[in-house]
C-alpha cells in the first residue's frame, strides 16, 4: 500500500471513532446505579440567604439555586426512569413546593422562583421530609433527604420545644424509618456541629459549603451515588483514543511494529531470518519473506535425513543432529 494511501485510510479511521465517540457522548444518558431513589432536597430559603456569600458575589439562595439545577441535571432528571425529586423549602413555616416527580421542568419552574424570608426551622424541614418520603416513596426505592442550611435552628416546634434539639431528633426519625439524611452547611455563620450531627445520625454525609461552588460541588457529589456513568464515559475515553489515532497513528504503527517484533524475537525459540528488504522476520527455511514478497537471502542446507532447512554454514541439522557435510 502506497504511504499516501496508507495515511489517507489512518485518518479515516481515526475521525470515525472520533465521530461516532462524539455522538455516543452528546446522546448518552447517565445510567442509574440500579436502584431506585426517592429524594427530597429541603433547602433554606430564610432572610439570611439573602447575604451574599462572598463579597461582591450573589446572594446565597441563587447559588442554593444554581446548586439544585446542577443536581437535578446530575442525576438526570426526566431521562432517568430511577430517580424522583422532591423539594421542600423552610424559613420560619415549611413549604412542600412539589412532591415526588421525574419531570425536571416542574422542579426547574419552582426552584427559579425562590425568595428569602423570617427565620430557620431545620428539624420541622427535616421532619416535613421524613413523614411525606413514609407516605408517597415506593417501597423499592430508597429514600434520601439532602438538608441545606446556612444558620442557626431558632424557629421549630413541631419536632421539640428546643430548636436545637429538634433537627436531631428528625434525623433520628429519618433513620428510624430508613431515611438517609445529608447535611449541608452553607457559609461561615452555619451551624457546623449541627449539621455534622444531622448527618451522623441520619446516616448521611456532611459538607461544609463555604462559597457557591463548593455548594455545587456537595450537591453534585452526593447526586453521583445515585448514578454510574458507564455509557457516558466510554464514550469520552473513546474520544481520547481517536484524537492521538488522527495525529500520531504513523508513529504509533512503528512503535507498535517495533515491540511486536522485540517480542516475536523473544517469544520465539526457533531460529529466524531476517529480510534485508523490509527487516521482517521469516521463518528459517522461508526463501521469499512473507512480508514484502523479496528473497530472504543466503542458500539453505536441506538435512539429508529429516529434509529439514539448515542455515548454509550449519555442520549439522538443527532438528535431529544429523551431519550435514
Amino acid at each position: 500500500m502506497q504511504p499516501q494511501t496508507k495515511r489517507k485510510l489512518q485518518l479515516i479511521i481515526g475521525f470515525t471513532i472520533f465521530g461516532i465517540a462524539t455522538i455516543a457522548s452528546y446522546f448518552s444518558v447517565i445510567e442509574s446505579s440500579g436502584e431506585k431513589y426517592d429524594v427530597y432536597l429541603v433547602l433554606d430559603v430564610s432572610g439570611s440567604m439573602a447575604q451574599p456569600v462572598e463579597m461582591g458575589g450573589h446572594s446565597k439562595l441563587e447559588s442554593a439555586k444554581e446548586a439544585s439545577i446542577r443536581f437535578l441535571q446530575a442525576v438526570c432528571l426526566g431521562s432517568n426512569p430511577n430517580v424522583k425529586v422532591g423539594l421542600i423549602t423552610f424559613s420560619t413555616n415549611i413549604y412542600v413546593e412539589s412532591h415526588l416527580t421525574s419531570d425536571p421542568s416542574i422542579l426547574f419552574g419552582k426552584i427559579q422562583g425562590l425568595s428569602p424570608q423570617a427565620e430557620t426551622s431545620v428539624g420541622d424541614a427535616i421532619q416535613k421530609g421524613v413523614d411525606i418520603l413514609i407516605q408517597e416513596g415506593e417501597v423499592s426505592s430508597k429514600w434520601v433527604i439532602v438538608v441545606m442550611t446556612d444558620g442557626n435552628s431558632n424557629a421549630d416546634h413541631v419536632v421539640s420545644n428546643d430548636p436545637m434539639i429538634a433537627p436531631l431528633l428528625a434525623a433520628d426519625h429519618g433513620n428510624q424509618s430508613h431515611i438517609v439524611v445529608h447535611a449541608v452547611a452553607f457559609g461561615n455563620d452555619a451551624n457546623l456541629e449541627m449539621c455534622q450531627e444531622i448527618a451522623k445520625r441520619g446516616g448521611g454525609q456532611y459538607f461544609f459549603a463555604a462559597t457557591g461552588d463548593d455548594l455545587v460541588a456537595a450537591f453534585v457529589g452526593i447526586a453521583s451515588s445515585f448514578v454510574s456513568p458507564v455509557i457516558h464515559y466510554v464514550a469520552r475515553i473513546l474520544m481520547l483514543i481517536a484524537i492521538p489515532l488522527i495525529l500520531f497513528l504513523p508513529e504509533i504503527e512503528k512503535g507498535a511494529t517495533t515491540i511486536f517484533k522485540a517480542i516475536s524475537t523473544t517469544v520465539y525459540k526457533k531460529p529466524r531470518v531476517q529480510c534485508p528488504a523490509c527487516g521482517g522476520l521469516n521463518e528459517l527455511q522461508s526463501e521469499f519473506c512473507k512480508y514484502c514478497g523479496k528473497p530472504v537471502g543466503a542458500p539453505r542446507k536441506p538435512c539429508p535425513r529429516c529434509k529439514h532447512i539448515n542455515r548454509d554454514k550449519a555442520k549439522f541439522c538443527s532438528r535431529c543432529g544429523a551431519s550435514l557435510k
